[in-house]
C-alpha cells in the first residue's frame, strides 16, 4: 500500500487579505495560493503558533466585498525576510470557497493560453 500523502492541487493566486486580531486590530497578508483545503499566506511577520486558530478576511475578486473565514495554522517559516504560513480552512461558506477556487482556476487557465 502506498502511504505517501496525497498533495492537493494548488493554484497560484495573489489576493489581499488580513488576519483579524482579538483587539479588533488586523494585519495585512497576501494569499499566494489556494487549494481545496487551505491557503498559503505571505506577510512581514506571522506571530501565530502551529495549531492556532485565526480569523481572516480576503478581498473577494472583482468585487468590493470581503470573504470571512476561520483557519488553523498548519505550518510556518521565514523565507527571504518574510513570513510564510500554511493554513487549513475550517470555517468558510461553501459558496465563498467555490468563488475563490473558480477565480484561481480561471487565472490558471488564462495563464496557459
Amino acid at each position: 500500500m502506498d502511504e505517501r500523502r496525497q498533495e492537493p492541487i494548488r493554484f497560484n493566486i495573489n489576493l489581499k487579505a488580513e488576519v483579524l486580531k482579538l483587539n479588533d486590530d488586523s494585519f495585512p497578508v497576501e494569499v499566494r495560493d489556494i487549494s481545496r483545503r487551505g491557503l498559503r499566506l505571505i506577510c512581514d511577520k506571522f506571530d501565530y503558533d502551529i495549531n492556532s486558530r485565526i480569523n481572516m478576511r480576503i478581498e473577494e475578486p472583482n468585487t468590493d466585498s470581503f470573504i470571512s473565514l476561520a483557519a488553523k495554522v498548519i505550518w510556518k517559516r521565514n523565507i527571504e525576510g518574510k513570513s510564510e504560513a500554511g493554513v487549513k480552512l475550517i470555517n468558510i461558506l461553501p459558496e465563498s470557497h467555490a468563488s475563490l477556487l473558480d477565480y484561481a482556476y480561471s487565472k490558471w487557465i488564462n495563464s496557459r493560453t
